[in-house]
């Protein structure tokens, strides 16, 4: 009888530490582009994944800035190569494929739509209501329920809805093919098999022609699934290799003379939220040979302790800054413009005044327990 009750005490204690466990890796994937790693430990081994983070998300606010965006020469073709696939693999790289769909579902809600929401709701308050604009609110909503990059000036929100249904699509995508049980060699064919796929029947809803109106894209992006669950499931499916801290020189400078060499012989590159991939293979070998040196860089900046904390900060403000930098860097620049002769200069003070800006904002959303509540996941309001 003793040793029966043993062995039903071991197994509660069992099943109470599977639990616990499984409670820390959801709230340690209340992920997205604000994915914390768990425990001080593992934060210090991934450091450099916040350093990457951070990097991607400088690329993407300079990617919205009028240095890219007034001719969009070659910089543009540079940094939309890989920055949008950079941001994808690294959301996939603490994708916890265990959590049931449901929790998965619920945590995406609560980390990427609820911010989501919670701003465009206000915006449309404002240009429908306060301010006396002419754009009717039912007309803001249904962009804004579409999740399709509908909204001016807040363009780059488009990523939220799509990156909760991509989590949604990834998690029953390695449940269908039991992706991890398969050899690497499948995996890499479904893949690539899926990004073809995608890349083949990128515009079939861009544009496509309905009575009364032209449809551009599908709600949430969801056309777009086939392209960016390549690059998720690629981090996912990669993420011990990219956890690892030490960079490989020689794989680094391969792919970046990889990199420089497409870029100079080839004018392709990509944009996903204008459903553009210029080449299936040129395109996809510069975004991963761009992704392979950011990785890189960030494994480098890491070892530097100063360097390591200012853009693991922003890494871990990724968030705040995607929703908020633009109509800050657009504001900044035409004030800035009507005062400075060069567009260059006010161009450059417009982008660091949006990145200040938006940590700004993110300090006083951690202060404030109304906008913790709006902006953060629910598992990081609750341990503050």
């Amino acid at each position: 009888m003793t040793q029966n009750n043993g062995s039903d005490d071991n197994r509660l204690f069992n099943v109470i530490e599977a639990a616990e466990r499984e409670k820390e890796q959801e709230r340690d994937a209340a992920h997205g582009i604000e994915a914390q790693p768990p425990s001080r430990g593992q934060r210090e081994r991934l450091v450099h994944v916040d350093v990457a983070r951070g990097l991607s998300i400088l690329l993407v606010v300079l990617g919205h800035s009028w240095i890219v965006l007034h001719d969009t020469g070659e910089l543009y073709r540079i940094i939309y190569s890989f920055h949008i696939p950079l941001f994808l693999l690294l959301s996939g790289v603490f994708f916890n494929s265990a959590t049931s769909f449901r929790r998965t579902a619920w945590t995406r809600m609560d980390t990427l739509l609820k911010p989501y929401f919670v701003t465009l709701l206000a915006v449309a308050i404002q240009q429908s209501w306060l301010v006396g604009k002419t754009t009717p609110f039912p007309e803001l909503l249904s962009a804004i329920l579409y999740g399709n990059a509908r909204i001016p000036i807040w363009i780059p929100l488009w990523f939220l809805p799509h990156l909760f249904l991509l989590c949604l699509f990834a998690w029953l995508y390695l449940a269908f093919f039991q992706l991890e049980k398969r050899p690497p060699a499948i995996q890499a064919a479904l893949l690539l098999a899926t990004l073809a796929a995608g890349v083949l029947t990128l515009r079939w809803f861009w544009p496509l022609p309905l009575p009364g109106f032209s449809l551009r894209g599908l709600p949430f992006s969801a056309d777009l699934l086939l392209v960016s669950v390549f690059y998720f499931l690629l981090g996912y499916l990669l993420r011990e290799r990219i956890k690892q801290p030490a960079p490989n020189y020689g794989w680094t400078l391969l792919a970046l003379a990889a990199f420089l060499g497409l870029h100079i012989f080839t004018d392709y590159s990509m944009d996903l939220n204008l459903r553009r991939y210029d080449n299936l293979v040129v395109s996809t070998l510069q975004a991963l040979a761009g992704i392979f040196i950011i990785l890189s860089l960030s494994k480098m900046l890491a070892r530097s302790p100063s360097l390591a904390r200012l853009f693991g900060y922003l890494g871990r403000n990724s968030l705040i800054i995607l929703i908020f930098h633009n109509p800050i860097q657009r504001s900044l620049f035409s004030l800035l413009g009507d005062a400075l002769e060069s567009k260059f200069g006010a161009a450059l003070l417009a982008f660091a005044g949006a990145v200040l800006a938006c940590l700004l904002i993110a300090e006083i959303i951690k202060r404030i327990p109304v906008l913790r509540v709006l902006y953060l996941p629910a598992a990081q309001t609750k341990n503050r």
